[in-house]
């Protein structure tokens, strides 16, 4: 049985990215603990990767070792944007798991997809462990409601950049100017030399075919 308290969930993504991690408790033996965490780690995969972020092409792995520790890692084109490590201690009578968010080598390379996992993935998966460990489903309501609000936040990104990519900076008016004005002196040009054409055809003197 998890003895953390509720509010403490709600808090566990700003515990993440605090000093250490965030740390649950459970009322049961260490080998217990590692052993459900162990099997349970590919589940909570699953859970942490909204649909939007596997568009992105975000995938996660999961690894467990022998030494009670366990991570996490999201990578994007095979590079590393974060990892969550997971640390197992206790005796026989109960445990905890802290938990470690730890942006990866490419974060500042992808800072779209390292906030959407800053934001939505790691919260997912403890939520996910959590249930897990206490034997109850995940909740598939919130990596749904997690999924909608991803996709929104990716619409209006796409939005943004879209209006800036219209957007007409001083340097195209400028060009564009040019362009208008040199347009307007070839037209200016052709006209003059029809009217010049046209002077010299009137001003030729007649000739009397009649000769």
């Amino acid at each position: 049985m998890r003895t953390t308290a509720l509010p403490l969930i709600a808090a566990a993504a700003l515990a993440l990215a605090g000093c250490g991690g965030t740390k649950e408790s459970y009322a049961m033996p260490v080998a217990t603990t590692f052993a459900k965490l162990s099997s349970a780690g590919y589940a909570a995969s699953s859970q942490a990767l909204p649909g939007t972020l596997m568009a992105m092409d975000v995938a996660v792995a999961f690894q467990a070792f022998p030494d009670r520790t366990a991570n996490w890692k999201f990578t994007h084109k095979g590079k590393e944007l974060a990892r969550i490590e997971a640390l197992v201690e206790g005796d026989e009578a109960s445990s905890t798991v802290t938990y470690t968010y730890l942006p990866g080598e490419a974060a500042a390379e992808f800072p779209k997809h390292s906030a959407a996992i800053d934001g939505f993935s790691r919260k997912l998966l403890l939520d996910g462990m959590d249930a897990q460990l206490e034997g109850r489903p995940m909740d598939q309501q919130a990596k749904d409601l997690a999924n909608a609000q991803l996709a929104q936040s990716m619409i209006g990104d796409f939005m943004g950049e879209a209006a800036r990519r219209m957007e007409v900076t001083p340097e195209q008016r400028a060009e564009w100017d040019r362009q208008d004005a040199e347009s307007d002196q070839r037209v200016a040009r052709a006209h003059d030399q029809r009217v010049r054409d046209y002077s010299a055809r009137t001003t030729q003197p007649t000739v009397d075919l009649s000769r």
